[in-house]
């Protein structure tokens, strides 16, 4: 019997060590790579600022807004950093309808903003 107990708590001391090497380890270490990874296949065209990068941002900024308005945070705060975005260069809705064109007159912007159905 004292020999369970003591395999329970090494099995315990064990996960518990796991689960700290993941956190202090492994994770950063993942999200260093990925970061890295994403740098270096990052578009040239969107690290020059051009036409094409206002583009990439206003669809990384619907993405956004999607993900924001299904909860999904942890997804998100992926997603930002990935797409080289910060939150406060996320196109407002006013913005990406200006981007495409969509007059503030018609019924579709009202019901896109106003009504706050879309872009939340």
């Amino acid at each position: 019997r004292r020999v369970c107990q003591i395999c329970e708590t090494v099995g315990i001391l064990l996960e518990q060590d796991r689960k700290t090497l993941k956190t202090l380890y492994i994770q950063p270490t993942q999200t260093q790579l990925r970061n890295q990874l994403i740098q270096e296949l990052h578009p040239a065209a969107v690290r020059r600022g051009d036409a094409h990068s206002v583009l990439v941002t206003a669809c990384n900024s619907v993405v956004v807004h999607h993900l924001r308005s299904v909860g999904c945070d942890y997804t998100l705060a992926v997603f930002l950093p990935e797409c080289g975005m910060s939150k406060d260069q996320v196109l407002s809705a006013r913005e990406l309808l200006q981007l495409t064109k969509i007059s503030p007159h018609t019924p579709l912007y009202k019901s896109l903003v106003i009504n706050r159905t879309f872009l939340q």
